[in-house]
């Protein structure tokens, strides 16, 4: 989350996604939120510029305001719902792993062809 009325924040997001990309594993789930949209006169990250910078870095991008409560249950259900789609992908193919697909035991068959 960077403020889109201070430039330094904004700035900071190639260091924070490279610290969170060194820390965590590969699959962690993330989401660009530029916050206090609510102070549209004080802006100075453009959210086409955000939009570009999270495409760039194929990351969905939001925009809330905290202080009015624009957006925020918005952007925590979609980051809530990856988290599960995740784990819900990873225990089916945790389940995968443990089949083993065998052929059917050969039996001797009673029926016999009468062209034989």
């Amino acid at each position: 989350m960077y403020d889109v009325t201070n430039e330094d924040s904004f700035s900071s997001l190639p260091r924070w996604l490279r610290d969170v990309n060194e820390n965590s594993t590969e699959d962690i789930c993330k989401l660009i939120v530029g916050n206090k949209i609510d102070l549209s006169t004080k802006r100075c990250v453009s959210k086409e510029r955000a939009k570009q910078f999270a495409e760039f870095h194929q990351i969905e991008y939001h925009e809330i305001s905290c202080r009015e409560n624009t957006n925020v249950d918005e952007a925590l259900a979609i980051l809530a719902r990856r988290i599960k789609e995740k784990f819900e992908l990873k225990s089916t193919l945790s389940r995968q792993k443990d089949i083993t697909l065998t052929a059917p035991p050969k039996t001797k068959s009673s029926f016999k062809c009468p062209c034989i």
